[in-house]
């Protein structure tokens, strides 16, 4: 058998694939209701009418050409001249982003865009269902781009700016590791290029290098247009298009050719270290990173046929197997778990399966030989049938999307990529892998692990000693591990329930009572032991948790009822005392019960003036959520508590997960004293550095009285059950599992915490120093009211409409003044937990442009006080919050179960739905400048600018 198998791999995909499929490029042309063509000049389009009722008709305009066209004078201007295709054009003299110009064609800012990729560059226009202006607008918005972009000295300079922003936003509190893994890359990879002194190009490249990348890579045959929509007449939209390109010059010498892949594939095998230089955490100095690939050059060579194209999804598959199986890995050598990931589906890279981890440069040797048993378990003894059976429901379910999604996706790879491409494409491959058998698949990985990875590379900080060992070092280490005896792989317990059906039966169906629904058309009983639960069976809007349920408990009591000292021993409670479990369940066993049960998520938290339980999952196993949901109410064991891991376990994950951003929204809530924090999508926890130093003021013994206090009282808590259920069928669940949560403490009388009640007695400016270095300053200017009345549903309907008003009037600092910003916006909302409503605008920028933002920002709210508001601004406002109260959106399941649980968490009056969209109509002009008058006073106003030195 074993010689068998050595022999499988040159043979396998013959026979795996001899079938009616043809190893060639299909043609395009017999999908239906597709029109496909080249101009003279080389430029292609492609036009895709679906069935599926679509409001936009999408058009994509694809460049091939994008970070790894530059070369090493043109560093990001690829992106730069994404950014200037929004600047005032031939066709657009106001800019496409001018909002009346958008207003007049029935679109608004959502509906263009661009995106600039290693490979391409994509621009987006949404045109309105038959509305030709529109239309024929982006069609020479596009012509501008390819043929006639104005890149102006005055453009560039003010876009510059906007670029390094752009790119700071998503890694400035992790910058100086950012750039090492960047430049790790820019040594294992062709084309990839180093981030060293990126900022000092940014700001002095030459104008030159910049119009010499448009010239050279902006041409018509590496051009193509996706239009894709609900098109009454194909023939007609190919004349426009074909009218609107056709005479756009044909470039006589030819592009040079830039293949990432063939490059890798000539490139021998790479060792390469990178130097973390600064900015790391002194107590991770001494631990290493290391980077490793399987190179799988053949795959890109062969995507332009279905054989080639069922090997590209066998490798996702198989990518996902060894995550699963390294997740499931312990290793002491590692710190973590070991990470894969596929590098052309993610990242733009040549085909590689990457792997990552993180270890002890004493620990090097016995890591690698860790991360190398999964791959050989696999390779000799396979995946296993039921855990086949998983990866491939979960793979074919995260396929589905749209139609249009679908078409714009398809025919960009087709084109760009060189995919394959025939009618039904997406059926054929669904049923193929529906039909994959593990057999053929562990043909499949035999062949692929036949050789050890081949690319290596190291991160790790100055100092450390992993930088000293060698290439012939590491590579022993792996051939060593190659040849070792593999253990028989060993499939974790699947937990399916966490009771056994004696058990079940012992849980008696506790007595409940009907109660009068507080909201209607709901069902709300009382059970035996107090808990209240409000149901909402209905059938939400078709979509991503159309067949979920969602369970939100909560109750009125939080670390308000403690004393001001027990303020993180309180947030932090429920992450102490789940931290290896929760109810004598340990974590393993729950994520296994978890993975099983389709359980998406289940979590709790304590926060100032509430605590919550919540979890989501599959309707068919309400059951097991149950189950797992009245595990938090069992007594807390000290013994299954252990504070030091959590400790140490929580500090590398919220150093992980730091935010400049949430620091900012701390230091604001700081000012205002507002000790709540805002939920996320009905969730609350600490974030940034505050979640950090919270851990060193947490007490052990403190957490564990409060969570017991907190979830020790089932009386005290409410729960919300909203899906498309049966409630018949969901009652005898609550009696068995909630119904026979037994009070463990006495019910607590919440004496709330003291505190100062804020009032904005304005204007009051105040500066907050980051302890993380920031490469600018972030500024919010907020008006703050109180709330007067009952029902303030109305009031902040109109709030979030001149928040997007603001937002509008904002749009000036980028677009007309030339400000290098990237990260702004204005907003209006109210909190509830404050009763305090608060318009504010909110900008990050270099600190030598603040002082004429802030002069700006002025004038904005002079303008909006006299009434000085464009009509568009004010239409294109409500239609964007109309656009989130429509109520097939607010039936959304996530939207309704979180308008639900607001109504009874703060004990509103229930609103009909339709009643949001009506009343946004009703809004007027005046009701936006008698708002602005009320609100935009300087009594009312709170500035905040943070930044790591004084201003």
């Amino acid at each position: 058998m074993i010689q068998l198998k050595k022999r499988l791999p040159g043979l396998i995909w013959v026979i795996l694939f001899i079938s009616s499929f043809i190893q060639a490029q299909e043609e395009i042309e017999e999908i239906e209701a597709l029109r496909s063509g080249t101009l003279p000049n080389g430029f292609q389009y492609f036009i895709k009418d679906v069935e599926e009722p679509v409001a936009k008709t999408t058009m994509r305009l694809y460049i091939k050409a994008g970070f790894d066209h530059e070369d090493s004078l043109q560093q990001q201007m690829a992106h730069l001249i994404e950014h200037l295709a929004f600047k005032p054009t031939v066709h657009t003299p106001t800019s496409i982003k001018d909002e009346a110009f958008l207003d007049r064609l029935g679109m608004n800012i959502r509906d263009i865009g661009g995106t600039t990729s290693n490979l391409h560059t994509r621009y987006l226009f949404d045109a309105p269902q038959n509305h030709p202006k529109a239309f024929q607008t982006g069609l020479a918005w596009f012509k501008d781009i390819a043929m006639q972009l104005p890149l102006t000295s005055e453009h560039i300079n003010q876009e510059k700016g906007s670029v390094w922003q752009e790119l700071i936003s998503g890694s400035q509190d992790h910058e100086d590791y950012f750039k090492a893994e960047r430049n790790l890359e820019a040594q294992l990879f062709p084309f990839r290029k180093s981030y060293d002194r990126l900022s000092h190009h940014i700001q002095n490249f030459s104008h030159k290098d910049l119009r010499r990348f448009y010239k050279d890579w902006y041409r018509p045959d590496l051009m193509a247009i996706v239009v894709v929509g609900n098109l009454k007449d194909i023939q007609e939209t190919e004349k426009h298009i074909q009218e609107t390109f056709t005479d756009i010059p044909e470039h006589q010498e030819p592009y040079p050719h830039i293949d990432i892949h063939t490059a890798h594939q000539k490139s021998p095998a790479q060792f390469k270290v990178q130097v973390w230089e600064k900015g790391f955490d002194p107590s991770k100095k001494e631990e290493v990173e290391y980077h490793w690939y399987i190179r799988q050059p053949e795959l890109v060579n062969s995507l332009h046929t279905r054989e080639g194209y069922q090997r590209y999804i066998a490798f996702q598959l198989l990518s996902r197997v060894l995550h699963q199986r390294l997740e499931e890995a312990n290793s002491p050598a590692l710190i973590g778990s070991a990470k894969n990931k596929d590098t052309y589906t993610y990242g733009g890279n040549p085909f590689s399966l990457a792997l990552y981890f993180t270890t002890f440069p004493s620990k090097s040797k016995e890591a690698f030989q860790q991360v190398v048993i999964p791959l050989l378990q696999l390779k000799e003894q396979g995946v296993m049938a039921e855990e086949w059976k998983r990866i491939k429901e979960d793979y074919l379910k995260e396929s589905l999307q749209s139609e249009v999604s679908y078409w714009n996706e398809e025919l960009r790879d087709y084109w760009l990529k060189n995919e394959v491409l025939f009618s039904k494409k997406n059926e054929i491959f669904h049923q193929w892998v529906q039909e994959l058998s593990t057999e053929n698949m562990n043909a499949y990985i035999l062949q692929f692990l036949s050789s050890p990875p081949k690319d290596i590379g190291i991160i790790a900080p100055q100092g450390n000693k992993a930088l000293n060992f060698t290439e012939e070092e590491i590579r022993a280490w792996v051939e060593e591990a190659y040849l070792r005896p593999v253990p028989i792989y060993q499939p974790p317990k699947v937990v399916k329930s966490l009771y056994n059906e004696v058990q079940k039966e012992e849980l008696a169906l506790g007595a409940y009572t009907t109660k009068a629904p507080a909201i209607p058309e709901t069902h709300e009983i009382v059970l035996s032991n107090g808990v209240r639960v409000v149901l909402k069976s209905y059938k939400p809007t078709p979509g991503l948790r159309e067949h979920s349920i969602k369970i939100s408990g909560y109750t009125a009591h939080g670390a308000t009822c403690f004393s001001k000292t027990d303020y993180y021993s309180a947030l932090n409670a429920p992450s102490v005392i789940t931290h290896h479990g929760v109810g004598g369940v340990s974590s393993k066993e729950i994520k296994s019960l978890m993975d099983y049960a389709e359980i998406m998520s289940c979590r709790s938290y304590i926060d100032y003036k509430e605590s919550s339980l919540q979890a989501e999952g599959n309707l068919k196993h309400t059951e097991e959520i149950l189950q797992l949901l009245s595990l938090y109410f069992q007594p807390v064991n000290p013994q299954d508590i252990d504070f030091d891991a959590w400790q140490k376990e929580a500090l590398e994950t919220r150093k992980s997960q730091k935010n400049i951003h949430e620091d900012f929204r701390n230091a604001i809530r700081k000012v205002v004293q507002d000790s709540a924090i805002p939920p996320s999508f009905n969730f609350r926890y600490l974030k940034g550095e505050e979640a950090i130093l919270s851990i060193g003021k947490t007490e052990e013994k403190r957490s564990l009285e409060i969570y017991q206090h907190v979830f020790g009282a089932p009386e005290q808590w409410t729960f919300l059950i909203t899906g498309n259920f049966k409630i018949e069928d969901v009652i005898p669940l609550l009696q068995r599992y909630l119904g026979n949560i037994k009070p463990t403490v006495q019910k607590l009388r919440c004496t709330p915490t003291r505190q100062k009640t804020f009032k904005a007695s304005g204007p009051v400016k105040k500066e907050i120093l980051s302890n993380t270095p920031m490469e600018n300053g972030m500024y919010d200017a907020s008006y703050y009211q109180e709330q007067r009345g009952k029902s303030p549903w109305k009031e902040i309907l109109e709030l979030r409409v001149l928040g997007q008003v603001m937002q509008r009037k904002l749009n000036r600092l980028r677009y007309e003044k030339g400000f290098s910003v990237y990260n702004f916006g204005g907003y209006g909302i109210y909190n509830p937990d404050e009763k305090r409503y608060r318009l504010y605008f909110q900008v990050a920028c270099q600190p030598k442009e603040l002082y004429p933002i802030q002069k700006e920002i002025q004038f904005i709210v002079k303008e909006l006080r006299a009434g000085e508001i464009p009509k568009e601004y004010l239409k294109q406002a409500k239609q964007s919050i109309k656009g989130r109260f429509k109520v097939p959106v607010l039936k959304q399941h996530r939207q309704f179960h979180e308008l639900l649980f607001q109504h009874l968490r703060y004990e509103e009056a229930w609103v009909s739905l339709k009643n949001y969209e009506k009343f946004i109509d009703q809004i007027e002009m005046e009701d936006m400048v008698r708002l602005s008058k009320k609100y935009l006073k300087e009594k009312n106003k709170i500035e905040v600018i943070m930044s790591d030195e004084a201003l």
